[in-house]
């Protein structure tokens, strides 16, 4: 439900980037992964790492091919690698997604609702803790408004923080934060 990526994104000074396109994306397609909110998802494909995942949008605007990617960033006292997620529509003249395009397709929660089952799948996957954050103040406030909804089903597999003007702390609902992590429980 988070996102930040090269092109907007405050990136800790030890980030890796690595292209999505370099992953080929295979046959697996999730269109019957349960989703971590009980909600709509929209059917998806990833790559054998489970870093890459590609989905498309559908609303007034069209088909949106939208694209989300993990890349390593740190590792946690322990070694658990932090993966950070990044998400957007894909740009076919430049190649790459583009985290800043609004799309305007009328499915916004459908679409963090699907981001959220690949945070999903990727913790699955690996023992890893994702990042987040929102590559705007506005779309900040949305990812937040869109974890305190489902905090409580949230929580049920993840611890999940946010960081205030000062430190990390247990996510609460009214707090303002910027940004986010999760961990498996």
């Amino acid at each position: 439900m988070l996102g930040i990526h090269q092109t907007g994104g405050n990136y800790p000074p030890c980030c890796c980037q690595f292209a999505w396109h370099q992953y080929v994306f295979e046959i697996f397609n999730y269109h019957s992964l349960c989703n971590l909110m009980n909600a709509d998802i929209y059917p998806y494909q990833t790559d054998h790492f489970c870093i890459a995942f590609e989905f498309q949008s559908e609303g007034p605007n069209g088909q949106i091919r939208k694209i989300v990617q993990y890349d390593e960033i740190n590792q946690l006292k322990d070694g658990t690698p932090v993966l950070a997620i990044s998400f957007g529509d894909w740009d076919e003249e430049k190649q790459d997604f583009n985290e800043l395009k609004v799309s305007n397709n009328a499915d916004t929660m459908k679409v963090l609702y699907t981001i959220a089952a690949t945070i999903k799948e990727v913790t699955e996957s690996m023992n890893v803790a994702v990042f987040g954050q929102g590559s705007t103040s506005a779309r900040n406030r949305l990812y937040q408004m869109a974890i305190s909804m489902q905090l409580t089903q949230i929580e049920k597999d993840f611890n999940v923080f946010g960081l205030t003007a000062f430190e990390w702390e247990c996510f609460k609902k009214g707090s303002s934060y910027k940004a986010f992590f999760f961990t498996r429980k």
